[in-house]
């Protein structure tokens, strides 16, 4: 048996039985109340051991490194879903803290230059477009973390293509790295349907968000021929939500739906956010296979993003129509 296949198969087996012990904590105490314990907080803990463990398995140093730089926001993201109160700057300092880590420890910022089309940035300037790209990228997938086992599956879609790309580049480590984590993911995703029964919480967003960041970092700074445009249209949903609900908060709308997709298609067709959730997932995928072929061509990107933005508005426009004055 494949090395690949192996190491994936106990990923995946690791993920299901970790989740299947945290949903048995999480189910209710009290069938009064009907409420779940705590244990539900930590639902992530099967993604964390199961990429961990598939990591060693691989002999993926890169892997180690990056979990260990992710270590403070999982840590962070935890104490959160515990209701404990951190402060904005506290918040800050953690993740730049992570982030420089994983960009000092793993050099991805080297040739970032790249990012920009500036070719004679300097390696400060270089290294804090990289730190800066983690921490966007991080806090976009908690933005879309609001609902139960959303952002896992939209995490599972990106990691599916990086994974494809990084193995058209015959990049062993990145692609080890990414299936690795797509299987840690696919047990808690397929256990949590239809209905979350364990959260992901801030810790797991904060990780899949972290992961995701660094991975863009490293396969820039190791294939300059890969487009940045290319991952950007691998991202642009949860950038396009966070930027807009920051706008929202900004302007002090009160319905959040004003400027967010995924709440309109809940609210005014499916009424379940499994079915929401499938809804925006099927949409986000055409944009993000179409990228995958044409990911080293920065002005075929460029149109699929736009493609993107305006199909999302659209569709928005159309959802929300009966509510629209006439």
């Amino acid at each position: 048996m494949s090395p690949f296949v192996s190491v994936s198969i106990v990923s995946l087996y690791m993920s299901i039985i970790i989740s299947l012990f945290v949903i048995q904590l999480s189910k209710p105490k009290n069938a009064i109340t009907d409420k779940k314990n705590t244990a539900s907080k930590i639902g992530n803990l099967g993604i964390f051991l199961s990429f961990l463990i598939g990591s060693f398995l691989f002999y993926n140093i890169l892997s180690v490194k990056l979990f260990a730089a992710s270590l403070p926001i999982i840590v962070m993201g935890f104490l959160e879903d515990k209701a404990v109160n951190i402060n904005p700057s506290a918040k800050i300092s953690v993740f730049l803290f992570s982030a420089f880590a994983a960009v000092l420890s793993t050099g991805g910022f080297f040739t970032i230059s790249t990012l920009v089309s500036i070719h004679h940035i300097t390696y400060t300037a270089a290294f804090i477009c990289a730190i800066f790209a983690i921490l966007f990228i991080t806090y976009s997938i908690n933005e879309i973390n609001i609902y139960e086992n959303f952002a896992s599956g939209f995490s599972l879609i990106s990691l599916t293509v990086y994974a494809a790309a990084f193995y058209s580049l015959n990049d062993t480590v990145l692609f080890k790295t990414s299936l690795v984590l797509i299987f840690s993911v696919l047990g808690f995703f397929v256990l949590n349907l239809p209905k979350g029964k364990i959260s992901l919480g801030r810790g797991g967003a904060y990780f899949l968000g972290f992961m995701l960041s660094a991975l863009i970092v490293l396969a820039i700074e190791s294939h300059p021929q890969i487009s940045l445009w290319f991952f950007a249209a691998l991202m642009i949903y949860p950038l396009l939500e966070s930027t807009l609900s920051f706008y929202n908060r900004k302007t002090a709308h009160s319905a959040l739906d004003k400027v967010n997709l995924y709440t309109a298609v809940y609210k005014h067709i499916t009424h379940s956010h499994c079915m929401a959730s499938l809804f925006i997932w099927i949409f986000i995928l055409p944009f993000d296979i179409l990228a995958f072929f044409v990911k080293n061509r920065t002005s075929l990107l460029i149109i699929v993003i736009l493609m993107f933005i305006i199909y999302y508005v659209a569709i928005y426009k159309l959802i929300t129509l009966p509510e629209n004055p006439t």
